[in-house]
C-alpha cells in the first residue's frame, strides 16, 4: 500500500492502539472489553472523520499525503520547503494520529458507556478515597 511504503520510507511509525486508555479521568484496561477494544482501533484508522483534516479518515488523510494530493499533501511539501527536521515531520504525524485517537475515544465511550460506567464511578470512587488518606496521612 502507498502509505505503509511512504511511512517506511520516511522512518514513520504509527502503533495500535494503547490496551490501557484513560476515560473520565479513569485508566481503563480494555483486555477486559474486548469488543471496545477493537471499536477503538476500527474508528481512529477508518471509520471517525474530523473536519479539520478535510472530512477524512485517519487512513484517508495520511494516504492523501503520502501520494502529495492537493491539498493534503501539501503538508509533506511545506515540510521539505521550509527544511523542516524530521523531528517536527514526526511531531505532526503523532498529532494527527492523537487527534483521531481522541475522536475515536470519545465514539467508544458513547458506544460502550454502559459497559464501561461502572468501571469509570469505581476508579472515580478509588481515587476520592485515595486522596482522602492522602490528605489524613499528610495531617
Amino acid at each position: 500500500a502507498p502509505l505503509d511504503k511512504w511511512m517506511l520510507q520516511n522512518g514513520f511509525s504509527i502503533g495500535m492502539p494503547n490496551k490501557t486508555q484513560v476515560f473520565d479521568d479513569v485508566r481503563i484496561d480494555l483486555r477486559a472489553h474486548p469488543h471496545a477494544y477493537e471499536r477503538l482501533v476500527e474508528l481512529r484508522g477508518d471509520n471517525v472523520t474530523l473536519i479539520k483534516y478535510g472530512n477524512q479518515t485517519m487512513k484517508q488523510f495520511l494516504t492523501n499525503i503520502a501520494l502529495e494530493k492537493s491539498p493534503y499533501g501539501r503538508h509533506m511539501k511545506f515540510f521539505r520547503a521550509f527544511g523542516n527536521s524530521f523531528d517536527e515531520q514526526q511531531n505532526f504525524i503523532r498529532q494527527v494520529v492523537s487527534d483521531y485517537q481522541t475522536a475515536a475515544k470519545e465514539q467508544v465511550l458513547s458506544e460502550f458507556g454502559t459497559e464501561l460506567d461502572g468501571e469509570i464511578a469505581t476508579g472515580k470512587q478509588n481515587a476520592v478515597l485515595l486522596n482522602e488518606a492522602r490528605e489524613s496521612m499528610q495531617q
